[in-house]
């Protein structure tokens, strides 16, 4: 019976061993603490660059603005820190073309282009950008300064990024096509950070095309286990087959946290709670009437599993381009709370479009093409596992008891 047990534990060890692999040696390159220090040291300049660029950006505004009030209409295009009798054709003609799209723009919002020069911030020539974003004054609700930064080239040429542009514009773009939001929507996007209103795509897409750039609808969080154990599991076919497999199994639901998951099944007033809660963690020493909000870290969170993940910034932009500029503009000026608003303004349940949208959104995104896993509440395994590891438990049973009475008859 001793022998018996014995290679039955063998077996099952064997067996059950691939499951678990001892953690991958650290490349010798980041094995000391020098190297992690130099990678926080170097974390924190970036940090610090950005911060200092969105502080002296935001100075110069103020002190614009403390000249001369910005005339409504089409924005005027403002460089600073470039010398004289310098000019940005790109950002000029970027501009325009905004503005064309969004047609006779509100009388009382009154717009003002900031460019400032990059170069005397981005000390480290790291390709982080300086930051771009935009100046809401909280004295005054009708002026939005975008401010983005830009380099001098041939002497008098300031190159732009339109990426980064465009970010800058999109809270002023907003406010011109639909005037000053009321309080309750205001607030809002004060609070988050205007996490949700940084696209422009509903100035020129058709609602018949599913924006999203294939993200997932809410900002995602990414251990940093999952990735290294699939870069390190392909060097053993049993491995990636079981701790590789079995971890990317369970990993896929808790991506957009908690929230996000119970709205994706089905729960209405979590999905009210993903848009109204919208956590948007802001540069620290940033002042609020700032835009632009650090991105969700991909080091896991303590509080990541449970708390709201920051709505995909094209919400507001998806709102508009399937319910239309006419509702979206009540939905927008509304002296409501956001959900009786929303309900007023498009005869829908704010939780009930959120889950249509999300669901929409996760469907189209790159994690879904991929993965091609369902999104459930608990563990997402496969129906065939739980069969494979009774049917192997049995198998190794059989083997082990077949063994010892062979070795008795032979004895």
């Amino acid at each position: 019976m001793l022998r018996w047990l014995a290679a039955a534990a063998l077996v099952l060890g064997a067996l059950y061993v691939t499951l678990f692999r001892a953690a991958p040696p650290v490349p010798e390159s980041a094995s000391g603490p020098e190297f992690t220090r130099i990678a926080d040291l170097m974390s924190r300049q970036r940090r610090a660059m950005i911060l200092w660029s969105a502080l002296a950006a935001r100075d110069s505004a103020l002190a614009r603005l403390a000249v001369s009030a910005v005339p409504p209409g089409e924005p005027r295009i403002l460089a600073t820190g470039f010398g004289s009798e310098v000019v940005s054709k790109e950002a000029e003609a970027q501009v325009r073309r905004r503005w064309r799209a969004v047609g006779a723009a509100d009388s009382s919002v009154r717009t003002l282009v900031l460019l400032y020069n990059g170069a005397e911030f981005d000390t480290l020539r790291s390709q982080v950008f300086p930051y771009s974003g935009a100046l809401l004054p909280a004295n005054d609700s009708g002026t939005c300064v975008a401010m983005t930064s830009g380099i001098l080239k041939d002497g008098r040429e300031i190159d732009i990024r339109q990426s980064q542009l465009d970010l800058a514009l999109a809270p002023c773009l907003l406010r011109a096509a639909f005037g000053v939001p009321g309080r309750p929507m205001r607030e809002w996007l004060e609070r988050t950070g205007h996490a949700a209103a940084r696209s422009n795509a509903w100035l020129d897409r058709p609602r018949s095309i599913l924006d999203g750039r294939g993200q997932l609808p809410w900002e995602p969080m990414y251990d940093e286990t999952w990735s290294g154990l699939y870069a390190g599991g392909g060097t053993s076919l049993i491995r990636r087959l079981a701790t590789v497999e079995l971890i990317m199994m369970l990993a896929p639901p808790y991506l957009m946290g908690g929230p996000a998951l119970r709205c994706l099944a089905g729960n209405t007033a979590e999905c009210s709670r993903t848009v109204l809660d919208s956590t948007s963690p802001r540069w620290e020493a940033l002042p609020g009437d700032l835009t632009g909000f650090q991105s969700w870290s991909r080091r896991a969170r303590p509080d990541a599993l449970v708390s709201v993940h920051p709505v995909g910034d094209w919400f507001l932009s998806d709102i508009i381009r399937q319910e239309g500029r006419d509702r979206f503009a009540r939905f927008w000026r509304s002296e409501q709370p956001l959900e009786a608003s929303f309900r007023e303004a498009f005869g829908r349940e704010l939780g009930e479009w959120t889950r249509d949208w999300g669901i929409r959104q996760r469907l189209g995104s790159w994690e879904e093409r991929y993965s091609r896993k369902s999104v459930v509440l608990g563990a997402n395994l496969a129906p065939s596992w739980p069969l494979l590891a009774l049917g192997w438990t049995a198998a190794a049973l059989l083997l082990a008891a077949w063994t010892a009475r062979r070795r008795q008859v032979t004895a």
